[in-house]
């Protein structure tokens, strides 16, 4: 099913504007791009970079490979950071030389970092528990920042719950059935 939607050598991604060809994974974590037509114009970005631009390295047909209006939502940014740093390490901020002590993966363990992020995170709009973490970081694994932005903003129908505690909502929805 994923096979006819994997980003592979060669695939072209278009980064503000311009065509680049996926040549080459440098040091295992830095893709590096031809621009489309060139033979030495050359761009190295990060792996996680990389699929923010192209959407996903793999993805259901169900998912979007990238967003309808643009850029993906800031909180699907963030929150992708924010699970990169916990589960591998990587540093929040582009310039950071090296990760934070609390989410080194040679000083802590997964479970450490992963509590380390759920307090970080508590009382932001991007609180999530522990275990909501990890299905983000499943979704993420799966389809890429389309998956997160997918897990994170379901486009389900909406439904009206009729309210047990407020009387008045009840009497209304009953009256109206006669």
């Amino acid at each position: 099913m994923f096979d006819e939607h994997k980003l592979r050598l060669g695939d072209t991604v278009e980064i503000e504007g311009e065509t680049w060809v996926w040549e080459a994974v440098r040091r295992g974590s830095e893709a590096k791009l031809r621009r489309d037509g060139s033979v030495d114009d050359w761009l190295v970005v990060s792996v996680p970079e990389l699929l923010s631009h192209a959407g996903s390295a793999r993805r259901a047909s169900d998912v979007s490979l990238r967003p309808a209006g643009g850029d993906w939502p800031a909180d699907v940014q963030d929150m992708e950071k924010h699970l990169l740093e916990a589960f591998r390490g990587i540093p929040m901020d582009p310039t950071a030389i090296s990760s934070r002590a609390q989410y080194d993966p040679a000083m802590t363990t997964q479970e450490q970092r992963i509590a380390s992020k759920v307090s970080e995170i508590a009382g932001t709009s991007l609180a999530r528990s522990r275990r909501t973490l990890y299905n983000l970081w499943d979704a993420y694994n799966s389809d890429g920042v389309a998956g997160l932005d997918a897990r994170m903003h379901r486009k389900s129908k909406k439904r009206l719950t009729i309210a047990k505690a407020d009387p008045r909502l009840v009497a209304g929805h009953r009256s109206s059935a006669r």
